[in-house]
């Protein structure tokens, strides 16, 4: 089904809307974290420290250490694109 009249302008707004606070979060940190800095090592450190602390988050830190952001930003691109492709439950 396709998106037709409004829906499909609210559908590109909010579409645009994520693309653009994607790219401003990179944006943000870009100059504020050195080149020089290895992300795995130090997200590995990172994990390690607040399991230390509380050990009831290994699970959340296990989860966060696998986390990448390419494959979060492709599935809110997924799930941007399959919400304009349905109609609305309302």
């Amino acid at each position: 089904m396709e998106v037709t009249g409004t829906g499909s302008s609210d559908a590109g707004v909010a579409l645009m809307n994520y693309l653009l606070g994607a790219a401003a979060q990179y944006a943000a940190t870009s100059g504020k974290v050195a080149s020089r800095i290895d992300r795995t090592a130090y997200l590995e450190a990172f994990a390690a420290e607040l399991t230390r602390i509380d050990p009831d988050t290994h699970e959340i830190v296990t989860a966060f250490l696998e986390h990448r952001d390419s494959a979060q930003f492709l599935a809110g691109i997924e799930a941007a694109n399959t919400s304009t492709s349905r109609p609305p439950d309302y």
